[in-house]
């Protein structure tokens, strides 16, 4: 329980907090737009850890269903 409740996103998280720590050290977005465009990236250094980590592969198909039903690029059932 507390290792696919806590400890998963947890570990999924620690690549956002990285680039986080990066962008407001390192980049230090001087403009709108490029602060947004940090913001983008931020999002999917979290995005893509979640889907990897976090969700069972059961989850990520429904995930994908949905989205893509959404996207009306798969026929609905």
């Amino acid at each position: 329980y507390y290792r696919w409740t806590y400890l998963r996103p947890f570990v999924a998280a620690i690549p956002f907090v990285a680039t986080c720590w990066f962008i407001a050290h390192v980049v230090r977005p001087a403009g709108l737009v490029a602060f947004m465009a940090s913001v983008a990236c931020g999002l999917v250094t979290y995005v893509i850890p979640c889907w990897l980590v976090v969700l069972a592969p059961g989850e990520r198909e429904r995930v994908r269903g949905v989205v893509l039903q959404r996207l009306r690029l798969a026929p609905s059932a």
